[in-house]
């Protein structure tokens, strides 16, 4: 009998190094091309929330300029580069990152809030 197995590149997962964050292709299918995110931390659940934020509200100025994060969509890949962001939760959450290899942690999307989750708590994948 065989054992069928998961294609795990269907599985969102973020990578995390020194100076960014990429998401795998799985990830960014639940981004709607956007210009720009939102990152935030959640210290006791050892999360990092990643919330989509429109042309619309950008324009409108809903958002302050300083917490918007860049976004770079590519074929298979999304990445946001922000070194200082990246050092924070390394240092916060003792990651021990570097700027060649990266650590690979489960994404969720949370429908309720419409984010993706990083969530650290649950280890690396491989």
């Amino acid at each position: 009998m065989y054992e069928w197995v998961k294609n795990e590149t269907r599985s969102p997962s973020a990578t995390i190094y020194l100076s960014n964050i990429t998401l795998n292709r799985a990830a960014i299918e639940y981004l709607d091309n956007p210009w720009y995110v939102m990152l935030g931390v959640n210290r006791e659940t050892k999360q990092i929330a990643i919330r989509l934020v429109s042309q619309h509200e950008v324009a409108e100025g809903m958002v302050a300029p300083d917490e918007l994060y860049k976004i770079s969509i590519a074929r298979s890949y999304g990445r946001i580069a922000n070194r200082s962001f990246c050092t924070m939760i390394n240092d916060l959450f003792e990651l021990n990152l570097s700027a060649e290899a990266g650590r690979k942690y489960p994404l969720l999307f949370d429908t309720r809030d419409q984010i993706l989750v990083i969530d650290l708590g649950r280890g690396e994948v491989e």
